[in-house]
C-alpha cells in the first residue's frame, strides 16, 4: 500500500499536508502526482476520498474502481460522510 519510490511518497505527503490545510484542489493534484510517480494504493484511496469531498460522483467512482475490494469498502464508508454513495 505504500508508495513505491521517494518521489511518489513525497507527493503523497504533500497531498496530505494540502488537505490538512484545507487546499482540496492542491491535494487532488498532489495525490495524482503521487500515483503518476509510481502507482500506490495509499494515494489512490486518498484521491478517491478527495473526489468524494468534492462531491464529484463520476470522478470518485472512476478512482474507486481502481481500488481492490477491501479498500473500496473503506472508501465507501469514508465517502458516506460527504453524502456520496459509491455503491453500484
Amino acid at each position: 500500500m505504500n508508495p513505491p519510490n521517494k518521489a511518489s511518497a513525497e507527493a503523497l505527503k504533500d497531498a496530505r499536508l494540502a488537505l490538512a490545510n484545507g487546499k482540496l484542489d492542491e491535494a487532488v493534484r498532489k495525490a495524482q502526482r503521487s500515483i503518476s510517480d509510481g502507482f500506490n494504493l495509499s494515494a489512490q484511496l486518498l484521491l478517491t476520498q478527495l473526489r468524494c469531498m468534492q462531491k464529484d460522483l463520476g470522478a470518485a467512482r472512476s478512482e474507486w474502481n481502481k481500488l481492490p475490494r477491501p479498500l473500496q469498502r473503506k472508501a465507501e464508508q469514508s465517502c458516506q460522510k460527504y453524502e456520496v454513495d459509491l455503491s453500484l
